[in-house]
């Protein structure tokens, strides 16, 4: 059969969409009988062909043909329907934990007292402030636009910028390719108003990676002069009052940026919301999305 119905994502998946590790991850099961199924793959004529089968010491219990029939007559709008609506609750879910899981898959080891200081700080900061509407205004106009492909490729951007860094992106249970999918839904619901909260708090941290990220640079391989600039400035930035930080800003925008480093004729101002952007889609695609979901579906069942 071409599709299957996942127990853990409450989705009706496809064959072709899903790897053979995802059948037992996302307790992937016939749409009819329920009975647990796998992947196959057969090379036919040049092509390949992506289906999904029951296990064989089930198959005398099970009536595959009248399974098979019995999927075909599942409307495409059917499918699309119930996926759109879990989707849906799914995403109401992990925007309701997106900040407690990022505090703690992101600062891990660190002290949760100051981890909330150093998020009061960036929160109450003024300029920060004025900094977070312009970072929203340029995610708004520029990746709010975009299509689902062109975001694809900003995600994959950052895994291959992350590998070059680290040497390897963090593995989580679910795929990369899931990861870019749901970390794609939370980013349009963050570019609404009613999500503004969460979309600072996304900022907040994202800046402060963003530095830590140019402090380990220091510390490694040197940075490059408009890298040494950016880091001082942010760090002044925070708790700059209003006149400072009108220098600041004046000094960001005016800052030459030069070629392979930004797109021609770039400022450091618009570097830095761009860098700043860019963490934020890393962000998303490290939260383990699996975990977060066994996790509430097994409160939501003792509850």
């Amino acid at each position: 059969m071409e599709i299957g119905y996942s127990i853990l994502l409450r989705e009706t998946l496809n064959a072709e969409g899903i790897e053979y590790k995802d059948c037992e991850y996302f307790q992937v099961v016939c749409p009819i009988c329920k009975e647990p199924v796998f992947k196959v793959t057969r090379e036919l004529e040049e092509k390949t062909t992506h289906y999904l089968s029951h296990y064989k010491e089930d198959s005398e219990e099970i009536d595959e043909e009248r399974c098979e029939l019995r999927v075909k007559k599942l409307t495409e709008e059917k499918i699309k329907t119930q996926n759109s609506n879990s989707r849906d609750q799914k995403l109401k879910f992990f925007l309701s934990v997106l900040r407690e899981t990022i505090e703690e898959n992101e600062y891990q080891g660190n002290d949760p007292k100051k981890v909330t200081r150093l998020f009061l700080k960036l929160e109450k900061s003024k300029p920060l402030n004025f900094l977070r509407e312009q970072t929203y205004d340029y995610s708004s106009e520029n990746l709010g636009t975009l299509s689902k492909e062109e975001m694809m490729g900003f995600f994959d951007d950052y895994v291959n910028d992350f590998k070059e860094i680290s040497g390897g992106f963090p593995e989580t249970l679910f795929s990369i390719k899931l990861q870019k999918e749901i970390s794609y839904d939370i980013w349009k619901h963050l570019l609404s108003k009613k999500a503004e909260e969460n979309y600072y708090f996304l900022f907040n941290h994202s800046y402060f990676f963003l530095m830590n990220r140019l402090e380990n640079a220091r510390n490694t391989r040197g940075l490059h002069e408009w890298e040494n600039v950016l880091l001082n400035n942010m760090d002044r930035l925070i708790e700059a009052s209003r006149s400072k930080s009108e220098k600041i800003f004046r000094q960001l925008m005016e800052y030459d940026v030069s070629q392979p480093f930004a797109i021609e004729n770039s400022k450091l101002f618009s570097k830095m919301v761009s860098e700043i952007t860019h963490e934020m889609l890393g962000t998303l695609l490290r939260v383990p999305y699996f975990e977060l979901l066994k996790e509430g579906y097994k409160k939501s069942a003792t509850n």
